[in-house]
């Protein structure tokens, strides 16, 4: 190690020299960044986790390894990064490399405790001793780690724990919906689905670190979250003014035409005021709505379906076609979604609202949706099973169409006006009516009159039986089978959807999602379940790998790299920790090595135990032979004197 030392203790004195263009030295830093780039990967390489030997080699790179010489090298990666000149020549991304192995070099050697620094608290003491904490900050807010199950052919699998940095984050609305809605019916379910979800993904952290990159954009995309919450505000604010302050014109009392309402003088100025910036508000919220979902736009899966069959048609007999419909995703968002409409209608609302007055900031309100996670569930349980209220609907209205036919024949003269209700049934339109807007919302069979002039007849047997059946029928069959039917549909999916998310709020606190190991053995053996899945198995970190893997070209892919760079492009899910975790492995032998060690301690006690016992028989047998000397030489005296 004596060379890569010598290759890290070389250290720059001015790296100011390099703003001057014409200085020679920028040739000189530039070969350091070389050497210095080769020598830290180097170290990197060697102490990649590819086999059980790795820990005895770390060991030895520890004990011989200059730490403070390392920890300089990634300060001087650091501060040359951001010259102008090093971003010029396009070294920075070499410099970042070299940083970011560095760091990656540190912690794992402290993971395998070959130095004596024993955890990133220390190493950062360490850090500050050689004024270079800012670097390793820097490293630390872009490094991630994950486990890989890896294996090599007839070599024993193990679990290799890797360091990486990655600089993008997923948004929060994008993890929210994968958290949500993915398979979670088993481990390999689970694993499959975000394999499944990876591409979708990596193209929205690519579109949103682009839009960041973006001068323009970054201002723009910059406090999502406050801005609905104002515009919101506003809207209520716009509303509550509706409520209080506008009154009916005098010329309009009594008539039901449409008008523009009255309101005070002062209220004109805060009117057009507070609804240009609700209209500008409104702009800037659809505007970015429909920027950041850019990349997950989707038509409906029938015209992808139809297009496929068509081009299956057009290449019959050139082999078959070769178009694939795109697979939808959770993150993916329809044109014609409830969630674009309404973007879409909402911008429109804002624009008649101060056109007409404020007429249409109601319909504003319903804004409170889409930050409200209870509000989204109760309107997904009438939109999940869409489809189901629409048959009920059609079936419904036939239904009705049914009943408009018998009162158009045989009760057309009874439907009149009365004091509960205006029946009308001059033609069969009229029956329709009539039979919709009051057999919906009322009982149709007690507001049709027997007589036209509302008197009661005599008791006739075959007219009041049919009126019995069209009554009796019309209730059971409408008012109650058929609107409990739509509210049971409605209730019974909210009930589904709550019990759903329980269930999955209940996976996510039971289990870790990548390796399927209940929580309890964290807490239990480890270091506990919420550090495994944020440090260990954080699911989001295997997102940023595949991205980190795309980043960097195939040919420099370390075994690792290259095993699951592989892996994910077969769509295979062998590289997951599968009910296995590195901290329970760990634990598993260390309650071994207790036990081999206890074994150990009973045989050389079981040894002693054998050789005492052998020497207090051995005493036993001296004392033995001692006595039965002497009673001898007491026998032989008495037989003498004798």
């Amino acid at each position: 190690m004596d060379p890569v030392n010598r290759i890290l203790q070389l250290q720059l004195k001015k790296h100011d020299d390099c703003l001057i263009k014409e200085s020679e030295d920028f040739e000189l830093i530039k070969k350091y960044v070389e050497v210095k780039g080769s020598v830290v990967e180097l170290l990197d390489v060697m102490l990649e986790e590819i086999s059980p030997q790795t820990l005895t080699l770390a060991k030895g790179i520890g004990s011989s390894l200059d730490v403070n010489s390392v920890l300089l090298t990634m300060k001087m990666f650091h501060e040359l990064q951001s010259l102008p000149l090093i971003k010029e020549q396009k070294l920075d991304d070499d410099c970042e490399r070299g940083r970011n192995k560095a760091y990656q070099v540190l912690v794992a050697l402290i993971e395998y405790k070959a130095i004596d620094i024993k955890d990133e608290t220390k190493l950062m003491k360490r850090a500050e001793e050689q004024s270079c904490e800012e670097a390793l900050n820097s490293c630390k807010e872009c490094s991630h780690s994950i486990e890989i199950h890896y294996e090599e052919d007839g070599a024993k699998p193990i679990i290799a724990r890797i360091h990486f940095p990655f600089k993008a984050k997923l948004r929060e609305v994008a993890t929210e919906l994968v958290r949500w809605n993915i398979n979670r019916d088993s481990m390999d379910d689970k694993q499959r689905a975000l394999v499944d979800l990876m591409p979708a993904l990596r193209k929205d952290v690519l579109h949103q670190t682009k839009l960041k990159e973006t001068k323009v954009m970054k201002p723009f995309l910059a406090y999502s979250t406050v801005r609905s919450r104002l515009l919101m505000l506003l809207t209520i604010i716009l509303n509550i003014f509706v409520l209080f302050v506008y009154t009916v014109p005098d010329k309009e009392m009594g008539s039901n035409r449409v008008f523009l309402p009255n309101f005070p003088f002062w209220f004109y100025i805060v009117f057009y005021i507070l609804g240009a910036a609700h209209l500008f508000m409104s702009f800037w919220i659809v505007v970015e709505y429909f920027l950041i979902n850019w990349p997950h736009f989707k038509l409906p899966g029938f015209v992808y379906s139809l297009r496929a069959e068509i081009d299956k048609v057009i290449h019959k007999d050139k082999g078959g076609s070769t178009y694939k419909a795109p697979q939808l995703t959770c993150i993916d968002v329809g044109i014609f979604s409830v969630s674009t409409i309404y973007m879409v209608l909402f911008l429109i609302c804002s624009i008649l609202s101060l056109a007409f007055r404020g007429y249409f900031y109601c319909f504003c309100l319903l804004f409170i949706i889409v930050n409200n996670d209870i509000l989204k569930r109760v309107l997904r349980s009438v939109t999940k099973n869409g489809m189901s209220l629409f048959w009920l609907s059609v079936l419904g209205v036939i239904v009705l169409f049914i009943y408009a036919v018998i009162s158009f024949a045989f009760l057309q003269n009874n439907y009149v006006e009365t004091d509960d209700a205006a029946l009308y049934c001059a033609n069969l339109g009229q029956c329709m009516y009539s039979v919709l807007r009051y057999g919906l919302t009322d009982n149709l069979g007690i507001l049709i009159p027997f007589e036209r002039d509302g008197s009661a007849p005599n008791f006739t047997a075959g007219v009041f039986i049919a009126r019995l059946i069209f009554d009796i029928s019309f209730f059971i069959i409408v008012t109650t089978i058929g609107l409990n039917i739509v509210f049971g549909i409605i209730v019974d999916t909210f009930t589904e959807l709550r019990e759903e998310r329980n269930k999955i709020e209940t996976d996510q606190k039971s289990k870790c999602f990548i390796c399927d190991v209940p929580s309890y053995d964290f807490d239990r053996r480890a270091k506990g379940f919420s550090k495994h899945i944020k440090n260990d198995h954080n699911m989001w970190n295997y997102v940023y790998y595949s991205l980190y893997l795309d980043s960097i070209d195939i040919g420099d892919h370390n075994a690792i790299q290259k095993y699951v760079y592989e892996l994910m492009l077969e769509n295979n899910t062998r590289f997951f920790p599968q009910e296995e975790a590195r901290c329970l492995i760990n634990e598993e032998d260390s309650v071994d090595k207790i036990d081999e060690l206890e074994e150990k301690v009973e045989e050389i006690l079981r040894y002693f135990r054998e050789k005492e016992h052998k020497k207090s028989l051995s005493v036993k047998r001296q004392e033995q032979n001692k006595w039965e000397e002497e009673v001898l030489k007491g026998q032989s005296s008495s037989y003498t004197t004798s």
